[in-house]
């Protein structure tokens, strides 16, 4: 596979589009966590881990506010979250309600309840990543859209640096994504 860079990195914005218009909130969320992953394989020439993909958040190149978000009950750890609760919760058991082993490793139930723009019209995009504190939550919001734009963000930050370039040709070489043809 020939590595085209603006190609690759298109391919990609396609994607975040792709989740942004999607009718179903929960559907864009299964998309973006899939996404993180492969996002935070760019990264580390291919290779992925739960620790990684937690540390994405700390990063440079994702919107400070996931990493700097603070619980009611004084925990800063949204990253643990979104790795435990909401990427396996969802991937593996289609739930937000984390299972014994994601219990073990951190993971909270009631901390993260999603929502869409498009299914809550109410809401507004600056909610994204704000508490939500109902019906006996003590969570974080997120919601599809600016959440997702936050990745393609991220994507266009990860494409722009050029000390990562070997990382990210690695990455495509070892684990091409789907239906890309470079």
């Amino acid at each position: 596979m020939t590595f085209d860079k603006a190609h690759y990195h298109q391919y990609f914005q396609d994607r975040v589009s792709e989740l942004t218009s999607i009718n179903h909130s929960i559907w864009g969320f299964v998309g973006a966590a899939a996404l993180l992953e492969y996002v935070t394989q760019l990264l580390h020439s291919g290779d992925s881990s739960p620790q990684k993909y937690k540390d994405f958040f700390a990063s440079k190149y994702i919107n400070p506010k996931y990493n700097a978000f603070i619980y009611q009950n004084g925990k800063q750890d949204l990253p643990v979250q979104i790795y435990h609760t909401y990427r396996c919760g969802l991937l593996h058991g289609f739930s937000l309600t984390p299972d014994s082993k994601g219990i073990a490793r951190g993971a909270r139930a009631k901390s993260i309840v999603f929502n869409s723009l498009k299914d809550t019209p109410e809401l507004v995009a600056s909610e994204n990543c704000k508490a939500y504190k109902e019906h006996g939550f003590d969570a974080c919001r997120l919601i599809l859209e600016p959440f997702v734009q936050d990745i393609g963000v991220a994507i266009d930050k990860i494409f722009a640096d050029a000390t990562i370039e070997q990382s990210i040709i690695d990455s495509a070489s070892k684990h091409p994504p789907f239906n890309y043809y470079g």
